[in-house]
């Protein structure tokens, strides 16, 4: 007994009205899908990038605070640019805000065998009165690529404690603004504000740190 197959030639398949709205479905849940990803790669570096900088300014405060703590002829220029003089290794510090970026430039004393200095050596380290002879500067925080931006200031002032044997006291705050973006996409725009302040106890001390030459 032989059956007789059957092809039944008139089912009717999509139609392209159909297939287009089908077609603008899958578009649509495909662009959603791109835009959520860009949007988190976005996020990520964005988080990224402003918790390096973060963890660098935390650590140039801290490291700041250190040195301040323990330094001398504290100067603040009008150019918001911190100049002091680390009194445990006598080297000369300048820390300043320029070009969206945290920087310092130092200023180590040639010290030789026993203590001594040769009198160019010697010349060379007193010439050193403020950051405008400081000009090599090593950023420290920002300025790695060019989304962030790094602003602050430096405040300096007398404390009110009488003290007849140290009337030198002193206060300095340091205050850091890190910016990631710019104004024209609050969206991908991020804020952070630090800020610490360290005691000093040789505030407008008048005498500088000078060495003298051996002959």
């Amino acid at each position: 007994m032989r059956h007789k197959l059957e092809i039944n030639l008139n089912c009717e398949g999509f139609s392209l009205i159909e297939v287009l709205i089908a077609l603008a479905i899958f578009m649509f849940i495909i662009g959603g899908i791109v835009m959520f990803s860009v949007n988190s790669i976005k996020a990520n570096t964005r988080s990224q990038s402003m918790q390096e900088s973060i963890d660098n300014a935390r650590y140039a405060i801290d490291d700041l605070t250190k040195k301040i703590r323990t330094s001398s002829n504290i100067k603040l220029t009008g150019n918001n640019e911190l100049f002091f003089i680390d009194n445990r290794t006598l080297t000369k510090y300048c820390y300043r805000f320029d070009n969206n970026q945290m920087t310092v430039a130092r200023f180590e004393p040639t010290i030789g065998p026993g203590g001594s200095m040769t009198p160019q050596a010697v010349n060379l380290y007193n010439a050193v009165i403020d950051c405008s002879s400081l000009s090599i500067t090593k950023p420290i925080v920002g300025g790695d690529n060019g989304k962030i931006s790094v602003n602050g200031k430096f405040e300096v002032m007398q404390t009110n404690i009488i003290d007849d044997n140290n009337p030198h006291r002193g206060f300095v705050r340091i205050i850091i603004d890190i910016v990631y973006g710019n104004v024209e996409a609050p969206e991908d725009r991020s804020e952070v504000h630090l800020q610490s302040g360290v005691s000093i106890a040789d505030y407008e001390r008048e005498e500088e740190v000078k060495f003298e030459a051996n002959n």
